[in-house]
């Protein structure tokens, strides 16, 4: 065999590895990836969540407020302002 052949024969072989070796290496970043995508979804999906059970506590003291009000018989938030004064 020429000396010749073994030459882009050892080139080919290098550049096989290399190969191999960048896919992994991208297969692994690409799981990453896909472990981050799945975080960012669950972030999201609890934020969410979070908002809306925000809007139900405001809506709640909201009645809560209007409720103790209107036992008080006093307009809304003025009772507030009398406690403040004792």
């Amino acid at each position: 065999m020429s000396w010749t052949l073994m030459f882009p024969a050892t080139a080919s072989v290098v550049t096989v590895i290399a190969l191999t070796l960048a896919l992994r290496s991208l297969e692994r970043e690409a799981i990453l990836l896909r472990a981050s995508l799945r975080r960012v979804v669950a972030t999201a999906v609890a934020t969410d969540e979070l908002s809306r059970r925000a809007n139900d506590v405001r809506l709640r003291a909201e009645r809560t407020r209007a409720d103790a009000s209107s036992r008080l018989a006093i307009g809304p938030r003025r009772w507030l302002v009398s406690e403040r004064r004792r």
